[in-house]
């Protein structure tokens, strides 16, 4: 085979044009070393963003559970505010019953005033009373001309506000029983101004068929809350307790109504009708 021969000119011309190729592929080496690195960062990045991705599933993931437990503990947060809603803290705290022959509540018993190991429970009853009676006067908004009640325990006690005079409902010596009688009569004359405001303010309905001991000075229903001495008058001052917390659980009677309708319903199962009942049969069967 014979080889073709060039001029100078178009040997040259082949030079020029095979430095042209070598360039072209230098620089389309150069390009793909370029893009090679840039395929490896893609690459890196391209990892960072999975092991973000999975991160974030992670975090979202873990965001899932906190949001579900929040909402469980929403959801048990509603229910205990319903389950309190529907709690009345009246007959949650104080248990009054007076189907014995002494009116109780939280079990203290206002038993033989005479005796002195019925103190304790006698100064604890009026405690209750007159806590149960201050939280029902904050209640309803109820603040007197005259007294203050200041419910300490067994030393309770209620302020003259004008007269600038502590009246303290402590029973601790029979013979001193004249300031505990005051004691009790200031608690009363109270306790009327509380009511006749209740009633006039309409702050509970009151219907016929409601059965409330009537408080007339020193007296609920004609028996005296004044302690003396003797068997007749003693039985007075166990009567008229038993009336004073009638009325107490009548008051909470009416805050169950004016917060619950469905409690309308169940009314007939509440027993203050029939222990006010049983209460005046037996003052009947006395006299």
């Amino acid at each position: 085979m014979k080889l073709k021969k060039y001029s100078n000119e178009e040997e040259e011309k082949k030079k020029k044009e095979l430095e042209d190729m070598k360039k072209t592929v230098e620089k389309n080496e150069n390009h793909l070393k370029e893009l090679l690195k840039e395929l490896q960062t893609t690459e890196q990045k391209e990892n960072i963003f999975c092991d973000d991705f999975r991160k974030l599933e992670m975090d979202i993931y873990d965001v899932e559970k906190e949001l579900s437990k929040s909402n469980d503990i929403k959801l048990d947060y509603e229910n205990k505010i319903k389950s309190f809603s529907n709690t009345n803290i009246f007959t949650e705290l104080f248990q009054i019953s007076f189907n014995g022959k002494y009116g109780i509540i939280n079990g203290c018993s206002f038993c033989e005033p005479t005796s002195s190991t019925n103190w304790d429970s006698i100064n604890g009853g009026w405690g209750y009373i007159i806590l149960l009676t201050k939280l029902l006067s904050i209640k309803y908004k109820f603040e007197s001309i005259k007294y203050e009640l200041v419910p300490i325990g067994n030393y309770s006690k209620i302020i003259d506000k004008d007269k600038k005079i502590e009246y303290e409902l402590i029973l601790n010596d029979i013979k001193l029983r004249d300031k505990f009688n005051i004691a009790m009569m200031a608690y009363l004359e109270y306790l009327a101004e509380f009511m006749n405001y209740l009633f006039k303010e309409g702050k509970i309905k009151v219907t016929t068929d409601d059965i409330c001991p009537r408080i007339a000075g020193d007296k609920i229903n004609n028996k005296s809350i004044r302690i003396e001495i003797g068997k007749e008058k003693a039985e007075d001052w166990h009567q008229c307790m038993k009336f004073l917390l009638t009325i107490l659980k009548f008051l909470i009677l009416k805050v169950l109504i004016s917060e619950n309708e469905a409690f309308q319903e169940n009314i007939e199962n509440i027993d203050i009708i029939n222990n006010i009942n049983e209460i005046k049969k037996t003052n009947d069967n006395k006299v």
